[in-house]
């Protein structure tokens, strides 16, 4: 195993080569969430350099090579940090630095948008965490706005709904409860509820979910027809019979 050192470098003395992976991705969503997460939690995980040499080979004193870590790189940069978070290690050539770069990002598990929207909700679930307003939520995840309704599929509610919840005047919980009922009742909903806790809120949702889908099965039911219960086959012959003399017309009519 290499060794290496931790050091804190000025982002000047930092230089990457065009040969890197990828370029920084600052129109990226991601991008937005990592530079809102380094804001609040700091750089979790410090850049890889080694040390960076001139045409015959030779180290450069105080410079170094960037090799993995560019988005993380460019956002400090962009943030004014005056030093960075590195891990040093040094002798990388280039044939190194390539193979490092493409196991690094080959190596990084993606994960399903169902895992992070699954935790999102157990975290909400939590005593304390109910009545977490939409920017709180946010703040905490270090999680640009936009992103989390994406996760917490808030995209089904109205404009009107979705506006109470950019405003905090719902919860998040609560929005997630309101964005499972159908769009043709959540603004009749929305008023009966600001204010009200999570647990009142998701009682009220229920039950007026309950109601609408009941309301809605008796519209699509129509008229009942009615059954005759028949014991034999001489009781309908005569049912018959009955049937026929009663629609036969007077001959007094005609």
């Amino acid at each position: 195993m290499s060794e290496y050192a931790l050091i804190n470098v000025d982002p000047t003395k930092i230089f990457w080569s065009s040969n890197k992976l990828r370029e920084a991705q600052r129109d990226d969503e991601k991008y937005h969430d990592m530079t809102a997460s380094i804001k609040q939690e700091g750089l979790l995980q410090p850049i890889l350099v080694t040390d960076r040499r001139d045409p015959d080979g030779n180290p450069i004193e105080g410079e170094y090579q960037g090799v993995d870590g560019c988005q993380r790189y460019s956002i400090l940069f962009d943030l004014n940090h005056n030093t960075i978070p590195c891990k040093f290690e040094p002798g990388l050539d280039e044939d190194d630095q390539f193979r490092i770069q493409l196991q690094a990002n080959e190596a990084r598990i993606k994960t399903k948008p169902k895992l992070i929207t699954d935790h999102l909700k157990r975290y909400l679930a939590k005593p304390g965490n109910q009545n977490l307003s939409r920017t709180e939520l946010s703040a905490k995840f270090a999680m640009q706005p936009h992103t989390l309704d994406k996760y917490l599929n808030l995209a089904r509610l109205t404009d009107t709904c979705m506006a109470a919840v950019e405003n905090n005047d719902i919860g998040s919980s609560t929005a997630v409860i309101l964005s499972k009922a159908p769009q043709a009742i959540q603004d009749e909903i929305l008023p009966n509820i600001k204010g009200m806790s999570y647990q009142d809120a998701q009682e009220h949702i229920t039950e007026e979910i309950r109601a609408y889908r009941q309301a809605k099965r008796g519209e699509s039911a129509g008229p009942k027809t009615e059954y005759i219960k028949v014991r034999s086959r001489v009781e309908l012959n005569q049912m018959l019979h009955d049937a026929r003399a009663s629609h036969q017309q007077d001959p007094s009519d005609l």
